[in-house]
């Protein structure tokens, strides 16, 4: 019996200012890895965002994935959900005027965390998966970066 993984690879291309964050371009790889670490296939997966900004993958499940990306190229970043499968894709959000960055799904796997910059200021919120951009501040943190629930009513994050 072989094991099949599927390994996700995010390889930074290039760096064009690395205080704006929303200008480094990216590229997201999905890599198949046998059992003895041979790769098999090497799958380019974000090609709905080419030469600019898609970073910060969660997996949703075994075939779909949520990154932050400017798919828009407008220098703002929405909440992507991406097919691995098929490597179609559709924007959870499409906010004017803030980024979102670091999206996963809650404990519940209804909604979508993230954090969300708007000017200098940061904060957490949490989008319902249904495409509607009225998400609710979870949380104000200091510098929020990544983040993970504990529980229902503990979060760990990093800033």
């Amino acid at each position: 019996m072989r094991l099949h993984l599927k390994v996700l690879t995010i390889i930074v291309l290039s760096s064009a200012n690395l205080i704006g964050q929303a200008n480094i371009k990216n590229a997201i790889y999905l890599i198949d890895i046998s059992s003895d670490y041979t790769v098999k296939n090497v799958s380019y997966i974000s090609q709905f965002a080419n030469n600019t900004y898609v970073n910060q993958p969660s997996f949703i499940d075994d075939r779909r994935i949520l990154v932050s990306a400017d798919e828009d190229k407008d220098g703002m970043t929405d909440i992507i959900e991406v097919n691995l499968n098929d490597k179609s894709y559709y924007k959870v959000t499409n906010t004017s005027g803030i980024s979102e960055f670091s999206p996963k799904l809650d404990l519940t796997k209804l909604n979508i965390n993230s954090i969300v910059q708007e000017g200098t200021v940061q904060k957490m919120y949490s989008y319902p998966r249904t495409r509607d951009n009225a998400g609710k501040k979870v949380a104000e943190l200091k510098q929020p970066g990544y983040f993970e629930w504990l529980n229902k009513d503990e979060l760990v994050y990093f800033s």
